[in-house]
C-alpha cells in the first residue's frame, strides 16, 4: 500500500503527525514495540524534526502525536503490543537526554550516547512495555465517534503529582507493615484508599492476601493493578467515583467477589459471571 501526504506550505509539522498515524492504523507492525520505535525513527528523526530546539520541554507537535497514540491505545488496547509505559518513557527521554536519540535535529549528527530505541528493543525486558492482552490484527478496526472517551495522559502530565501521592501511600503501607505479620504478610482484612488524589495504585496488593474489603473511592483511577488478582479472599470492592471506563479482565480472576460498587464511573459494559 502506498499513500502521499501533502500539507500546505508552512504546515509541515502536521505532516509528521498525519503520516505517522496513518501508518499506525494501517500497518500492524507499527503497533508492535519494535515497529513503533522504527516508525519514530523513520518519520521523525530521519526527517530532522527539531527535537533539539525544544530541549527544555517536549516539542508540542511530538507530544500531540504521542497523545494521539495514547488515545488510540485507550480506544483499542488489544491491538497494541505496547502500553502507555513506553509512550511515557519516550517523552521523558526526549528531554532528559540520557540517550543520543533526541539530542540533535539531524540523524547525521554524531554522539557517543547510545540509541534509545536500540536500548528499548534489545536491552529492556519486553514485559516492561508489553501489553499482556495484545491480540495482533491486520487492521485497526475501532471506529472513533463523538462519544468515544478522551482521557488525559495523566501518567505523564501529572507524573510529579503521582510520585508525591504514591510516596505518601507507600509510607502509610510501610508504617502498617511494621505491625506483627503472619507468614511475612499483613494480617489486615480491610483497606481504605479513599480520596487520596491518586491516579494510579501501587502494585503491591500481594502483601495483603487477607483483605476481604477494599475501598477505592473518590480518586482519579482508570485501571486496577495486576496484583489485585492475588486477593483471593476479597468479597467487597468499592470503586465509587473514579475514572473507570471498563473493568479489566483481571477482575474476572476474583471469584469470591460478592459486592461491587462501580457507580459514578464511565463504565458502559460489564461482563462478570456472577455480578451485574
Amino acid at each position: 500500500t502506498a499513500w502521499i501526504v501533502q500539507g500546505n506550505r508552512g504546515e509541515a509539522d502536521a505532516d509528521y503527525i498525519v503520516s505517522s498515524l496513518i501508518q499506525l492504523f494501517v500497518d500492524p507492525f507499527c503497533r508492535s514495540i519494535e515497529g513503533f520505535c522504527r516508525l519514530i525513527e523513520r518519520e521523525w528523526l530521519a526527517y530532522s524534526f527539531p527535537f533539539a530546539s525544544a530541549r527544555a520541554s517536549v516539542h508540542p507537535i511530538f507530544f500531540l502525536f504521542i497523545s494521539a497514540v495514547y488515545q488510540a491505545i485507550i480506544q483499542a488496547p488489544l491491538l497494541f503490543e505496547f502500553t502507555e509505559v513506553l509512550l511515557e518513557m519516550i517523552l521523558n527521554e526526549a528531554t532528559e537526554c540520557r540517550f543520543g536519540t533526541f539530542m540533535f535535529d539531524s540523524t547525521e549528527s554524531s554522539t557517543p550516547l547510545p540509541s534509545l530505541f536500540s536500548y528499548i528493543i534489545n536491552v529492556v525486558p519486553p514485559a516492561t512495555y508489553r501489553n499482556p492482552s495484545y491480540f495482533p490484527s491486520e487492521r485497526y478496526s475501532h471506529r472513533f465517534t463523538r462519544n468515544s472517551p478522551i482521557r488525559l495522559f495523566h501518567q505523564y502530565l501529572l507524573r510529579h503529582h503521582l510520585i508525591a501521592a504514591e510516596k505518601l501511600f507507600a509510607l502509610e503501607v510501610s508504617e502498617e507493615m511494621k505491625h506483627p505479620l503472619i507468614g511475612g504478610v499483613s494480617s489486615v482484612e480491610s483497606r481504605n484508599i479513599d480520596y487520596r488524589h491518586l491516579y494510579t495504585i501501587p502494585d503491591d496488593f500481594s502483601k495483603y492476601p487477607n483483605i476481604t474489603q477494599l475501598s477505592i473511592v473518590g480518586n482519579f483511577i482508570h485501571s486496577l493493578p495486576p496484583s489485585i488478582s492475588t486477593l483471593s479472599l476479597l468479597t467487597t470492592l468499592t470503586l465509587h467515583s473514579n475514572g473507570f471506563c471498563d473493568i479489566p479482565p483481571v477482575f474476572i480472576l476474583l471469584p469470591t467477589i460478592q459486592k461491587l460498587d462501580r457507580s459514578k464511573n464511565r463504565i458502559t459494559t460489564f461482563d462478570h459471571p456472577t455480578l451485574s
